[in-house]
């Protein structure tokens, strides 16, 4: 089984996972992190850190920005593990996506699927 943590700046991600809840995703094995302006890098690491020692399950995390802390950290510390995929630019339409598969595909169509529809979740409607 496939786990899921999001890690972004302030509240973002724990909004996207109640977001998920409220549509009736299932939320079984989703985590999130928030970093924010009280939180040092040393404190990021730590929780990101902790969460990887507990976990040693596949593992996909969504951070928002590509560049930012929440991506840059993850990125260090799990670029090693194969058992570990970090995306950036998490939006709703991707997560709930993912939700909604993660325990129908492997983790690596997991991670292909994610890679193969990341340009689907943003669209221009003129109505």
């Amino acid at each position: 089984m496939t786990k899921i943590l999001i890690i972004t700046h302030a509240q973002l991600g724990k909004s996207f996972v109640e977001s998920a809840k409220m549509l009736g995703s299932n939320l079984e094995d989703v985590s999130s992190i928030s970093f924010d302006e009280t939180m040092g890098i040393e404190q990021l690491e730590e929780q990101i850190n902790d969460y990887l020692e507990k976990n040693h399950e596949d593992i996909l995390i969504f951070t928002d920005i590509i560049g930012g802390s929440p991506f840059n950290v993850a990125s260090l510390l799990t670029h090693e593990k194969e058992n570990v995929a970090v995306f950036y630019g998490v939006n709703l339409p991707i997560f709930i996506e993912t939700l909604s598969q993660k325990n129908t595909l492997t983790f690596e169509a997991l991670v292909d699927s994610l890679n193969d529809n990341k340009n689907l979740s943003l669209g221009f409607g003129n109505l």
